[in-house]
């Protein structure tokens, strides 16, 4: 356990917890080093004082992963100072809305950052109760989606582009990489949803795998996650 927590901290700032951010003095994760950062870890209830799911991933000073993408946590995420353009992947477990509702808004966001590195974002296979990752991009900022004014990141035309993956959960773990980073996908149980918790590591040096139980959501998520040089 010593030796956990000198590889890896679990940064946990309750400040960044409320949706109307009084934020503790410290919301930015030191330069050195890999912490998980909780962005929100309520539900979708609107009086319980949390912003919904989302969790950031520091590697050496900059957010590198985003893990769903809740109601508020866009907010929080703006809160640390960090830029967007700096966010390679998007993991998604499924798309309740407390789990993925701030997408657009992180989108619309990139647009006065001047974001010009592609986007990438995996998730789950849909069903008859949730849309697929493809689908649910499609619908959010497709060309016939709710915002078609951001449609140019899905077809080439924008300064960056997103791409997509739906993972079909499977009694095994699938390992995909992008980006130097190496992260497994693991089928788990949310009612009747295809739910994809993920586990990340990267391909230069595995360290200890720490857990941590989704608020709101009866599964757990691990991150097993290294420094890239």
């Amino acid at each position: 356990m010593k030796s956990l927590t000198k590889r890896l901290k679990l940064l946990i700032l309750s400040g960044l917890f409320f949706a109307d951010p009084l934020f503790a003095a410290s919301k930015i994760c030191p330069a050195d080093g890999v912490y998980v950062q909780v962005l929100g870890a309520g539900g979708p209830e609107l009086n319980d004082n949390l912003a919904s799911t989302g969790y950031a991933i520091w590697d050496n000073g900059k957010i590198r992963v985003l893990v769903d993408t809740g109601t508020g946590s866009a907010e929080h995420f703006g809160a640390t100072g960090q830029a967007f353009d700096n966010v390679e992947l998007i993991l998604y477990s499924h798309f309740h809305t407390d789990h993925s509702a701030d997408f657009p808004a992180l989108i619309k966001n990139a647009f006065f950052e001047g974001r010009t590195r592609d986007l990438q974002i995996y998730g789950p296979t849909g069903n008859q109760y949730l849309p697929s990752t493809d689908e649910f991009v499609q619908r959010m900022i497709g060309k016939q989606g709710a915002f078609p004014y951001l449609s140019s990141y899905l077809t080439g035309e924008g300064s960056y582009q997103i791409h997509t993956t739906s993972v079909t959960p499977t009694d095994k773990p699938q390992t995909f990489t992008q980006n130097g980073i190496r992260f497994r996908a693991i089928d788990a149980e949310h009612g009747p949803l295809n739910l994809l918790p993920f586990a990340l590591y990267s391909l230069l040096q595995i360290i200890q795998l720490i857990a941590f139980v989704y608020t709101n959501s009866v599964c757990f998520f691990s991150f097993n996650y290294s420094r890239i040089n």
